[in-house]
């Protein structure tokens, strides 16, 4: 008659076996003769007779408790205290630019203006001010020096800008006798085809977020705006316009003085070819260009 095997030394002779690649064997020689030494208490009972699959299983599970226990022991230890990941930085709101009105003198910092009331009123276009600026309207800026920066949206250009006043009452507005296509290539290739100023070559441009075109353009310097040019209703001097506008509550801006230079960055928004404007002129200061282009370069556009 056969005897059933011993568990004792099924499980040893398997810890042999997982040594060469779990635990080290000074580990497995001491459980097993733990195992060897340890005696099976008589019960004084008649044993539950298990089926051999419930004994199966339990031989399995105590393998399995033996198994975790050595894997345990081999473990790594950290020496250091335990490390946490550092929480990501929330980042902090961005500030609302103040909105500007008309004859404020605001200081440094970032504002906003809505200088198209009537064809774009939602329009926003915010930028960053240095001292000394101010908004003595609604869409321009007028800064200390011989730069300034303003807002436009054309509806028609004159060919002749000293004589604006095509129906002969003075009033204003008035609509131009060069039309363009509303997108900001038609409105700079019809500024670049007029004859009465000088401009370059219009070229490609982004500028808060919307793409466009930009130029210079030069006025005369040998015409006297105000004693040669057409004057408004009420006026006693002459004035130069270069373009009209649907509505005065938006603004056009007239030559500020003989040869005038303008750098104009014509984008389209929302379809429609709006104008940020820089002005300067031969005697300006670089310090005060720079001042007026970081005005510029600054500007973000909401429709």
């Amino acid at each position: 008659m056969s005897s059933r095997p011993d568990s004792d030394l099924i499980i040893a002779a398997w810890l042999v076996d997982e040594a060469r690649d779990g635990a080290p064997e000074r580990l497995v020689e001491a459980t097993r003769r733990h195992l060897e030494r340890t005696h099976q208490r008589r019960v004084l009972w008649p044993a539950w007779r298990l089926n051999p699959m419930n004994a199966r299983i339990a031989a399995v599970a105590a393998v399995i408790v033996i198994a975790v226990a050595a894997g345990y022991l081999i473990l790594p230890r950290s020496s250091g205290p335990a490390t946490f990941p550092s929480p990501s930085p929330t980042p902090s709101p961005t500030a609302t630019p103040e909105l500007l009105t008309t004859g404020d003198s605001p200081g440094v910092g970032r504002y906003a203006m809505r200088p198209f009331v009537v064809d774009a009123p939602g329009l926003t276009i915010s930028f960053t001010l240095p001292g000394g600026w101010g908004n003595p309207t609604e869409w321009a800026l007028a800064s200390p020096g011989d730069s300034n920066v303003a807002f436009l949206l054309p509806s028609t250009l004159y060919s002749d800008p000293c004589h604006w006043d095509l129906n002969g009452t003075g009033g204003k507005p008035q609509v131009g006798d060069v039309t363009f296509d509303p997108t900001a290539a038609d409105l700079a290739a019809a500024i670049a085809a007029q004859t009465a100023y000088t401009s370059t070559e219009p070229t490609a441009v982004t500028l808060g977020g919307y793409s466009g075109m930009t130029m210079d353009v030069q006025l005369p310097s040998d015409v006297d705006f105000a004693a040669e040019c057409d004057k408004a209703a009420g006026a006693s001097e002459g004035t130069y316009f270069m373009w009209a506008v649907p509505d005065e509550r938006q603004g056009n801006i007239f030559a500020q003085g003989p040869g005038e230079r303008r750098r104009l960055w014509i984008l389209d928004v929302d379809g429609k070819p709006i104008i940020v404007m820089r002005d300067w002129y031969e005697k300006t200061s670089a310090g005060d260009q720079a001042a007026a282009q970081a005005v510029v370069d600054s500007i973000e556009i909401t429709p």
